[in-house]
């Protein structure tokens, strides 16, 4: 190689990696930025739908357990059923080039992560929502049950139908720090909360 082509090289060379980087930072910080912000957005979204739920009113909990035991034993299966038949390579009927049985493998392996990702991502709502909801609901009415007997009969309406009509962190925010207030205004301790 000439000294000119070498030049040529080391100068092109120089170029692409500013280029680069001059992309990569931009680029990178803002997958950045919209993996925080749509981070924060799903937790609130998931964290809401769960004060939705629990404004309903108890219910049981065995059902949630049930619930929950059922979606992990699917997880279970799925995660097995795939773990052997990858282990357990089947022999194509007929000869692969060596290009067509990579492009294959490779397919599956992409087919199979965004299946597990996809399950496990309804697997986790579909958990989430039904725990939190239960440790909101139980948490409400065991800390209204305490201050009961200091309660005006309008007062715990009133709270009552403000965690009926509850919808986001703020109204639940609201509702335990009335809660707090009449707590003190009473000279007792309530139960500590089960979901912060």
């Amino acid at each position: 190689m000439d000294r000119r082509a070498f030049t040529i090289n080391v100068a092109s060379s120089i170029v692409a990696s500013i280029v680069f980087v001059w992309l990569l930072e931009p680029t990178l910080k803002g997958i950045w930025h919209l993996l925080s912000i749509s981070g924060t957005w799903i937790a609130a979204w998931l964290e809401n739908r769960a004060f939705i739920s629990a404004a309903k009113g108890k219910r049981e909990w065995v059902s949630v357990l049930i619930l929950s035991y059922i979606l992990m034993g699917s997880v279970t299966v799925m995660f097995g059923r795939d773990l052997f038949l990858t282990l357990r390579r089947r022999i194509p009927k007929k000869a692969l080039t060596e290009e067509e049985a990579k492009r294959k493998t490779r397919n599956h392996r992409l087919r199979s992560v965004f299946n597990h990702v996809a399950f496990l991502i309804c697997v986790f709502i579909g958990i989430f929502i039904p725990f939190v909801d239960l440790q909101l609901t139980t948490s409400f009415y065991q800390r209204l049950d305490a201050l009961a007997p200091y309660l005006e009969p309008q007062q715990e309406k009133m709270l009552r139908s403000q965690w009926a009509l509850m919808k986001t962190r703020p109204d639940y925010e609201n509702i335990n720090h009335e809660l707090d207030r009449l707590a003190s205004k009473a000279g007792m301790n309530l139960p500590d909360l089960l979901y912060p």
